[in-house]
């Protein structure tokens, strides 16, 4: 009687976490309005497999190093780490830019 509501996109899909603590990172950032009047951007790493969360920052503006620093600070802290999981923000990515015919 109720239609089947639409599919989750690839990138919504649910993944397996990792197997054990150290081994995936996982970052994202969101901005809000944390303090009334200004907006800042909180950039957290966090442990894959326990959700561990290893480091959060507020920053002006989420980057390249503002990402670096929680990398950074979980090798100081725990040594490396065998992936990075992250969204698809612009800062991980390099898009070629095609020259117009």
């Amino acid at each position: 009687m109720v239609q089947k509501a639409l599919g989750r996109g690839k990138h919504r899909k649910r993944r397996t976490r990792a197997a054990w603590p150290g081994m995936m990172l996982h970052q994202d950032a969101s901005t809000h309005e944390w303090v009334p009047g200004v907006k800042w951007d909180l950039v957290v790493t966090m442990d894959d497999a326990t959700n561990e969360h290893c480091l959060m920052r507020l920053v002006a503006e989420e980057g390249t190093a503002s990402s670096f620093m929680g990398v950074r600070n979980v090798i100081r802290q725990r040594g490396s780490f065998a992936s990075l999981y992250t969204d698809r923000g612009s800062h991980y990515w390099y898009a070629r830019k095609l020259a117009a015919r």
